[in-house]
């Protein structure tokens, strides 16, 4: 009984906080959209759930291939869509100047509650911008892109990695369906292709059951 109790408290207390945190990402988005809205909803509660998720392999083998492009210890970098700080503190680990991440939720400064379709960063802040598994969830593809690239310096590394091939549902509403097809997406902005590939489901840079594409491009 007393466990049933200690459950129901801590439900309880999960179901206020997460409504403080939903609340607090409605006074930052804006919108008379019901359907934005309800996208939003969802997006949230899919950050939500990965609040604790470890940092995966994949992020580590971008953010080691960025390296080899560009010196770390003078870069001011951006993370898309983090979810928590393990991305971040990454960076940090590998001598990252800056680091600062955004998402729909955040217990921790060094996230900002913000909406990528609509950044309010200053134009040319970020020598990096790191988007791992977020530009899938867009509601609005291209204007996603377009503030991601206001966000970067002239000359900085986009790196991106998103899933390809696979069914578009709930969160997951965009399939760029191969690595030419996310390059394709940042041509307009785009001055060089600096590094791509493709990754079949259940490798060792990829054990997940959906392929996945990734790049890096200079701005």
């Amino acid at each position: 009984m007393l466990l049933r109790l200690k459950n129901k408290l801590y439900k309880t207390y999960e179901k206020t906080i997460r409504k403080y945190h939903r609340m607090r990402l409605k006074k930052q988005v804006v919108t008379d959209s019901l359907a934005y809205q309800q996208y939003l909803d969802t997006q949230f509660n899919r950050t939500w759930c990965k609040r604790y998720a470890p940092l995966p392999i994949h992020t580590k083998i971008l953010v080691e291939k960025i390296i080899e492009f560009t010196d770390i210890a003078h870069c001011a970098v951006l993370c898309v869509g983090c979810r928590n700080t393990a991305e971040i503190d990454y960076f940090w680990s590998k001598g990252a100047m800056k680091v600062i991440g955004i998402d729909l939720y955040s217990k921790s400064k060094d996230i900002l509650v913000m909406d990528m379709h609509q950044m309010n960063f200053p134009e040319n802040s970020f020598d990096v911008v790191f988007c791992s598994h977020s530009l899938e969830h867009a509601y609005n593809t291209q204007q996603a892109i377009s503030q991601i690239v206001r966000a970067a310096r002239p000359g900085a590394l986009l790196a991106i990695e998103v899933p390809i091939q696979y069914e578009t549902r709930g969160a997951d509403r965009v399939d760029f369906e191969s690595l030419l097809g996310l390059q394709e997406a940042f041509k307009p902005y785009i001055s060089k292709v600096l590094w791509g590939e493709e990754q079949v489901p259940n490798t060792p840079s990829n054990p997940y059951d959906i392929a996945i594409a990734r790049t890096i491009l200079l701005v």
